[in-house]
């Protein structure tokens, strides 16, 4: 399961807190979120500080989020390693 909150940011652009694991169905309900969350992925920052798991989906989503401007903000060094890998 994966909660998806909306939050504030310093700067007054939207960002998104996400907590669980970022896995099969979830992958795509973060992908709409984003979408709708968003004007722009450049404005968009996310919170993975409390994501316990990323499968190669979710780590494909990740990245082409962050290639298109999304900040990730307080990654675990766990999701940072498999962001590091870019094995997916």
């Amino acid at each position: 399961m994966l909660r998806i909150t909306p939050i504030p940011t310093n700067n007054d652009e939207p960002g998104l807190r996400l907590e669980g694991r970022l896995i099969g169905p979830w992958v795509d309900e973060l992908e709409r979120a984003v979408e709708a969350t968003a004007a722009s992925p450049a404005t968009l920052h996310l919170d993975l500080s409390r994501v316990q798991f990323v499968d190669a989906q979710g780590v494909a989503l990740l990245q082409r989020l962050q290639d298109h401007g999304v900040i990730l903000e307080r990654v675990t060094p766990f999701v940072e390693e498999l962001l590091r890998s870019r094995f997916a």
